[in-house]
């Protein structure tokens, strides 16, 4: 019997603390999970396992399934009002295996508490473990602790978190080698990195839609994200009233819990986007604004790319690394005055055409296809399985590495 058979596929239990939020993170596993379906048939049956209010139990096709658990002890964040969290216990992990069949590996999504109850039921049952790092933690809850506490103890903090979260993972994948900052020397050891996951054609669709006059419509800066502390985007907002003298327009995609505060700025507030109405903010922006510092890739920045969108990012982020690696953007150190000046007058000059090509290559060379092949191949490593076993034509073209800065 191949691989390919149902009875020999590999099950692949991944802990997220996020599901039905609309992220980043949830973004790209649920490209992730129609990449496998397409490029790796058959080869892996995925639980997503994630906190919520109420028990449940959902196919999404092709052996894969979602499940909610409700912990029997479960809160909301302050910061994260939309999300449920809380601790799960060895016996409803072992409740699912009942169910469905062994688990060969668990694969720790988030930090949150689900993440920590996954990574323990693995080590108690001496499952393989492997770990997507997502967030820059020191840099998140540098955010949402009192400054009164010294940098150095926030740090050692959340240090000490990720160890518990991913101390029993082999590997733990990493976007770019910029998340060696985040972490302690026992996790660096662990690190491999791709940064590659975009659904490129997802918005290759763009390009057939109409566009709006990018030399007579005014120009239009974007943020797209959650609205929260952490994506700092008030270092925008300061700058609004400016932005409008100027005669542009600056559109906020998104929601959270800052927007109410924060929706007294001279700013466009339209809310999530999704589908094709996300493809078509992206075209009406000339410059995705990336002020955010806690993000380790920012999956926005490669889809705004994808539609051909450069983007602004701080210094010492991994956007600003991919920026400055391609000229697909700018990279700042702060967002003042003076900088929507510049890129007013730079969306006008014959520069920004060239911006918006080095833009799309960019996200071309982090199609998800490739991160998809490098996570199956984790996985099934981990599960002892021959390489020969899954070489798929994905795997035989050139895979460009992730950049290491």
């Amino acid at each position: 019997m191949s691989l390919r058979d149902a009875d020999a596929a590999r099950r692949v239990l991944i802990a997220t603390d996020c599901w039905d939020q609309t992220n980043g993170i949830t973004t790209l596993y649920r490209a992730v999970i129609r990449s496998v379906d397409e490029q790796f048939p058959g080869l892996c049956r995925l639980l997503i396992v994630h906190p919520t209010d109420h028990a449940c139990d959902q196919s999404i096709g092709c052996g894969h399934r979602v499940i909610g658990m409700a912990p029997l002890f479960r809160f909301r964040l302050p910061q994260y009002p939309e999300l449920v969290t809380g601790y799960v216990g060895h016996k409803d992990f072992r409740n699912l295996e009942s169910v469905y069949g062994n688990i060969d590996v668990v694969h720790i999504a988030t930090q949150g508490l689900l993440g920590v109850s996954a990574m323990r039921y693995a080590a108690r049952y001496r499952k393989r473990c492997v770990g997507f790092y997502h967030t820059n933690w020191p840099a998140y809850i540098d955010e949402y602790l009192p400054a009164l506490i010294p940098s150095w103890l926030k740090v050692n903090l959340a240090r000490r978190w990720d160890r518990m979260t991913y101390g029993q993972c082999s590997p733990l994948i990493a976007h770019t080698s910029r998340t060696d900052e985040c972490l302690g020397s026992d996790l660096k050891r662990k690190l491999l990195y791709t940064s590659a996951f975009v659904d490129v054609r997802r918005f290759a669709t763009a390009d057939a839609m109409p566009a709006s006059d990018r030399d007579t419509d005014p120009v239009v800066f974007g943020f797209v994200g959650r609205i929260a502390r952490e994506k700092n985007l008030s270092r925008i907002l300061n700058h609004a009233d400016t932005i409008k003298r100027l005669g542009c327009r600056l559109i906020i995609v998104g929601d959270g819990p800052e927007r109410a505060r924060l929706a007294r700025a001279n700013a466009d507030f339209v809310g999530y986007k999704h589908g094709d109405d996300l493809v078509a903010m992206y075209r009406a922006i000339h410059f995705l604004l990336v002020p955010t510092r806690s993000d380790t890739l920012g999956l926005v920045l490669l889809e705004a790319a994808a539609c051909g969108t450069p983007a602004v990012a701080l210094r010492g982020t991994t956007a600003a690394d991919l920026i400055s690696q391609y000229g697909s953007g700018v990279v700042v150190d702060d967002f003042d005055e003076g900088l929507f000046r510049f890129l007013h007058e730079l969306a006008r000059s014959d520069r920004f055409e060239h911006m918006r090509a080095r833009a799309r290559a960019m996200a071309a060379d982090h199609d998800i296809s490739a991160g998809t092949t490098i996570l199956v191949n984790t996985w099934l490593d981990a599960c002892h399985v021959a390489k020969n076993a899954y070489t798929s034509a994905t795997e035989r073209e050139t895979v460009r590495p992730s950049p290491l800065f």
